[in-house]
């Protein structure tokens, strides 16, 4: 190993006939034409103006050890070196544009020929053309048509490609295009209308006052090595490169296989696969930091027979975080049913897709890997399905408790569920864990004088209240209801902005509210003066007083053009509940207040048994 400053012209030099090519296991070309472009060019300029005109673009790892057939690896550098050649390509098509202008002083052959020759190359005969780069496979076909010294700067291409396969040479185009036009943009705004000759300064500070630190290895540990070494921890993309590496370099042998099976890790994760990475490994082994996790997750992956025995267990964590976090309601039952043999029924289907969208909707995160391995413990025990259930309403009544309503961090549970985690993992017994788990995270819950003061500031005002709102009701009305009950709040209905079925009613109506002070009117917007009826019954008694109100909810067949025939079960008891009071006002609602904060703390804290 023996790092070398080298500039852009030396490092595309034509008289080696050398090829960069891009491995399949690295991610794909993702620089952005507003964002990394931009600054590019910017920096470019920078240094033109400056007295100190070097402009340093980092270090680049190349594996050489196949470099006598004319072929070297890039290990690490291919967004910074596709970027160049692509601006190369730019200034390519901005000569031929402004061919013949008196500030070419004739010399556009000549540049044209140079800026060819960082692009690719040919023998002393002027044919065998060779790219100087073989592309990511992610932009390959549209690359290798824009290096083409014909190509216009049209981004209309004629290549074949299967029919299930044409959007992959949309998705190229997009990821091309908008680096080229930012790249052509620049350029135009350096050199001006008038003197498109003073692109010669632009590409003389890109050839030869550019430059990178080369490093050449000619082992592929080694090469890991110095990869890993020059990335910085944590960030999101660098710590999946540097295990995507880690894996694709302990089976080369297998190395189409292993970018298939990333490939799918990579689609189940999504955007977000560092949280993934993260949460796969809490699962399993308990807390570590970002900065650690590299580190730590590659020691497990050692501790396996075989690489594809890892990747099984990464795949089907993956496979359960996509589940979890998909705004399609059935996926996560469906998973569970296919993967872990889950009683499907209807009822169970209900429940677990009930609390797990509860689960997402107060956004506490620290529930997936816990949730993953005591799912895995459930799945060895023979513990009952409803003891698992019980498990997921323990943490919907626990996060909405102190998360949802008395607003703590959901980071307190970090540490204890991170070591739950590891527990339930490695337990054989789902039943005597979940009762350790319940007997100390019991201890963190807020008391009942936190809860109802918290409680007591839900009002109807402000985007997220109504959906709060008929959630505590729908938790309220179906308590102890298994079969046929009423779904008042639908957390993938409203992650999908459907609309609901159900309205959140104030029982002193608004119009009526209007007439208070306003002391008064913002007592009468808090939960105390709300409740829950159906789009349909909302509509018909509108506006009315409370007594107007019971009595057409007693009686709705009696009054006139009424279409409604019917009224639910928990519509009639709340008549029964509340018909026979002297008044529906301030103090009453008040009461209320402290009458469905106790209810719905008692239920939530105690009652999660399934």
């Amino acid at each position: 190993m023996d790092p070398k400053k080298i500039d852009i012209s030396g490092l595309l030099s034509s008289k080696r006939r050398i090829q960069f090519f891009v491995p399949r296991y690295q991610r794909g070309y993702d620089w952005k034409g507003g964002d990394q472009v931009a600054k590019l060019f910017e920096d470019i300029q920078e240094c033109i103006k400056s007295e100190n005109n070097n402009l340093y673009l980092g270090t680049m790892i190349f594996d050489v050890s196949n470099e006598k057939d004319g072929r070297i690896e890039i290990i690490d550098g291919q967004q910074r070196l596709t970027t160049l050649i692509i601006s190369l390509i730019a200034c390519r098509n901005f000569i031929k544009n402004n061919s013949g202008h008196p500030s070419f002083n004739g010399k556009e052959s000549k540049l044209l020929i140079g800026v060819n020759s960082h692009i690719s190359t040919s023998n002393a005969l002027g044919d065998d053309n060779k790219l100087q780069l073989i592309a990511s496979d992610t932009i390959k076909q549209v690359f290798n048509a824009i290096c083409d010294e014909d190509w216009d700067g049209n981004f209309k291409f004629d290549i074949k490609l299967p029919k299930n396969n044409r959007h992959t040479l949309r998705k190229q185009i997009n990821k091309i295009r908008p680096v080229y036009n930012e790249a052509m943009r620049s350029i135009v705004e350096f050199c001006g209308k008038s003197n498109p000759g003073k692109i010669r300064d632009l590409l003389e500070q890109i050839y030869l006052q550019t430059y990178i630190i080369k490093i050449d290895i000619t082992d592929k540990s080694e090469a890991f090595e110095i990869f890993e070494r020059t990335n910085a921890r944590g960030k999101d993309l660098e710590v999946a490169d540097l295990l995507k590496n880690y894996i694709f370099l302990s089976k080369q042998h297998q190395s189409e296989e292993i970018a298939e099976r990333w490939d799918i890790i990579a689609e189940f994760a999504g955007s977000s696969m560092l949280r993934m990475l993260k949460f796969f490994y809490v699962s399993r082994k308990g807390s570590s930091s970002t900065r650690d996790l590299y580190k730590k997750i590659t020691k497990y992956a050692r501790d396996f027979d075989e690489m594809d025995e890892f990747l099984d267990e990464l795949e089907e964590f993956a496979s359960f975080y996509y589940s979890f976090y998909s705004n399609n309601k059935n996926d996560f039952s469906a998973m569970l049913h296919e993967e872990y043999n889950f009683n499907k029924t209807e009822t169970v289907e209900i429940e677990i897709w009930r609390t797990v969208g509860a689960l997402r909707y107060f956004g506490i995160n620290q529930t997936t890997p816990l949730i993953f391995s005591a799912l895995k413990c459930f799945y060895r025990s023979d513990a009952k399905y409803r003891e698992f259930l019980s498990f997921l309403r323990f943490l919907e009544g626990y996060h909405f408790i102190n998360n949802k309503v008395c607003s703590r961090i959901g980071n307190e549970v970090e540490k204890p569920y991170a070591r739950f985690s590891k527990e339930f993992y490695n337990s054989e017994s789902f039943t005597e864990t979940f009762s350790k788990f319940i007997d100390e995270m019991k201890e963190q819950i807020a008391s009942l004088s936190e809860f109802t003061e918290k409680f007591g500031e839900i009002t109807y005002d402000g985007s997220d209240q109504p959906a709060l709102i008929r959630y505590i009701f729908d938790r309220l009305l179906n308590e102890g209801v298994k079969d046929d009950r009423v779904q008042f709040f639908d957390y993938y209905a409203l992650k999908n902005k459907k609309q609901s079925k159900y309205t959140v009613e104030h029982v002193l109506p608004q119009s009526r509210i209007k007439e208070t002070t306003s002391s008064e009117a913002s007592n009468y917007e808090r939960i105390g003066n709300l409740f829950i009826l159906s789009n349909q019954i909302n509509s018909a008694i509108g506006d009315k007083p409370f007594d107007k109100k019971i009595e057409f909810l007693k009686n709705p067949q009696k009054v006139k053009k009424s279409k409604i025939k019917h009224v639910p079960d928990y519509v009639k008891d709340f008549i029964a509940k509340h018909e026979n009071i002297e008044s529906w006002n301030e103090d009453y609602v008040q009461k209320r207040v402290q009458t469905l904060a106790k209810d719905t703390y008692q239920m939530m804290k105690g009652r999660f048994q399934y």
